[in-house]
């Protein structure tokens, strides 16, 4: 399916509009010009007042008539679009439905990658269990469809294999504040900082 028109765009494509723009330029300019050298004065007031209004309601008429040359121009496009929102609504109306299916079997997904997560976890966490719980390396974007499960357990891998290799290092350091030196290590995971 698709929208077709019954008649080519450019068959329908209307004519320029043609008016007596010319016409009405070269009769107004001496008059904006005779309005333009005029000097006002306080008693002078009403009379600038009545021309301006003169203006005002020459402008007026002229902006009404393009309001409603516009609005007849327009009619048949607006009606046109009016046609296509009201397919387009029917089609947004049946994917929100779809939608709603769809969020619900990702958010199924991550509920189970996370557990398969949590449970590669356990395993490979060894005897840092105690010291280090999931929800502190847990990352959202793990969840993500792109991110894949293979890289998350790469990236756990490696994060259990440098903090024992860390924590080896500070006990190698024969400190006597060893334990406080690990307890700091272990809350910001950056043995620069320890």
């Amino acid at each position: 399916m698709q929208l077709t028109l019954k008649t080519p765009i450019e068959e329908l494509i209307p004519k320029l509009i043609e008016f007596n723009n010319e016409e009405i330029i070269i009769n107004l300019k001496p008059q904006l010009e005779y309005y333009k050298k005029i000097v006002y004065t306080d008693q002078d007031l009403p009379i600038a007042k009545m021309d301006r209004a003169k203006l005002n309601k020459f402008k007026e008429t002229i902006e009404n008539e393009r309001k409603r040359i516009k609005k007849t121009y327009l009619m048949p496009y607006e009606k046109f679009e009016n046609q296509v929102k009201e397919i387009t609504a029917l089609v947004d109306e049946t994917a929100k439905i779809i939608d709603t299916q769809v969020k619900v079997f990702e958010d199924n997904k991550k509920v189970e990658k996370k557990q398969e997560i949590i449970t590669f976890w356990s395993v490979n966490i060894g005897n840092l269990r105690e010291l280090i719980p999931i929800e502190k390396v847990f990352s959202e974007q793990w969840l993500n469809t792109s991110y894949s499960l293979k890289k998350v357990q790469e990236d756990i891998t490696n994060f259990i294999a440098k903090v024992k290799q860390d924590l080896d290092v500070i006990s190698s350091l024969n400190f006597k504040q060893e334990n406080y030196l690990k307890d700091f290590y272990l809350r910001t995971f950056d043995l620069a900082l320890t």
